[in-house]
């Protein structure tokens, strides 16, 4: 009987084995890969938020510098309406110095200053309303950058878990075989041809 015949077996049994634990090294490395991706994905979002925060940031300096321009532009108009106003009050004959005209000139003046502050507050809480966005923001990128080493750390525990996994079921079906081939991981010698080497020594003697 030939050595791959008498080891027929334990040849089978290596190259399960074999197989058993190189396909858990690539799933190992299809799972650590999978962590890489995920942390890259996670870190280019945590990019995206961070540059929101900055747009962000940037829209509320436009919204305070755009309400300071609409309350100059109000203010003009108020003075404008002003003037106008007590040139109307002048032309029509009306003492521009009494009571009633400076009343009417004051309530107009009020308005404008109402409006200018309307104005202002409006500014404020846009300016405000980006700069809650860009404090959203930063905390979204720092949140991806934390989930970024979580799954890379989770891809690199998988693969060791499926790694050892793999030789922990080869180290079993090894451990299965040599139980059940008497320790040694040999097959005995048959029985049959014992008994006609026997027979055939007692044949000898018999002669």
């Amino acid at each position: 009987m030939g050595f791959l015949a008498e080891n027929a077996g334990a040849i089978s049994q290596g190259s399960g084995m074999l197989s058993t634990i190189a396909g858990s090294m690539i799933s190992a490395q299809g799972e650590r890969q999978a962590g890489k991706a995920a942390a890259q994905a996670d870190l280019f979002n945590s990019s995206v938020a961070a540059t929101n925060s900055e747009i962000a940031l940037q829209n509320a300096t436009f919204a305070g510098h755009a309400g300071q321009a609409e309350m100059g532009i109000e203010g003009m108009k108020t003075a404008a309406a002003l003037g106008g106003l007590k040139a109307g009050q002048a032309a029509s004959g009306v003492d521009i110095n009494s009571a009633s005209a400076v009343n009417v000139r004051a309530s107009e003046s009020a308005k404008g200053m109402l409006d200018a502050l309307m104005i202002q507050s409006n500014a404020a809480k846009q300016a405000y309303g980006f700069q809650t966005d860009s404090a959203d923001y930063t905390a979204q990128s720092a949140n991806f950058k934390n989930q970024a080493v979580f799954d890379r750390q989770a891809g690199n525990i998988k693969a060791r878990a499926t790694l050892l996994s793999g030789v922990s079921q080869a180290g079993k079906g090894f451990s299965d075989y040599m139980l059940q081939n008497s320790i040694t991981g040999k097959p005995a010698a048959p029985a049959r041809a014992a008994g006609k080497s026997q027979e055939a020594r007692g044949g000898e003697a018999l002669v």
